[in-house]
């Protein structure tokens, strides 16, 4: 690729993989707290365990190691501004405007994302700048049936042709 550091060489090759879009969602100190992220994966589905990497600076971060409690929204095609609000961690009110309810734990759930996944947390392992964050999925939830938002190429795009 280029003459740079293994690391850049791997974040240029990771811009051309498209990944689904989630908004993590969960409590710290008692406020809502959420991030973007697209490192999420299913993990297990006996029992059904997702996992997912936030950076160990983050708030969201924080949040999930304190409450043990967290959602992850998977956005669909036309929630860009969310998903670059939530992107902002240093942003204090994120969802002011944000359509959500609060499930059972108290945790945000975005109501207008293609579906939620409420977990807790079932196994944690920092790794380099991140932690490995596995959730237990108490609950799983479709709320629209509309196309998913993907980041490819430093973007947001849409599935839209690629469901027909």
């Amino acid at each position: 690729m280029t003459d740079n550091k293994p690391g850049e060489d791997l974040k240029e090759v990771l811009r051309r993989y498209p990944t689904g879009v989630t908004v993590v969602t969960s409590l710290l100190d008692g406020e809502y707290c959420g991030g973007t992220m697209n490192s999420f994966t299913s993990v297990s589905l006996n029992p059904p365990l997702i996992g997912l990497f936030i950076t160990t600076e983050s708030r969201t971060a924080k949040a999930v190691r304190q409450t043990k409690k967290f959602v992850v929204n998977i956005l669909r095609e036309g929630q860009e501004d969310e998903a670059k609000i939530f992107a902002n961690d240093k942003s204090d009110d994120k969802f002011s405007g944000i359509k959500y309810h609060l499930n059972g734990n108290g945790v945000p759930v975005l109501d207008d994302a293609l579906g939620s996944i409420e977990c807790s947390l079932y196994k944690e392992e920092e790794i380099a700048d991140h932690f490995l964050f596995v959730g237990e999925v108490e609950k799983a939830t479709v709320l629209n049936d509309e196309h998913a938002l993907v980041y490819h190429k430093r973007g947001f795009k849409s599935t839209v042709g690629l469901t027909q």
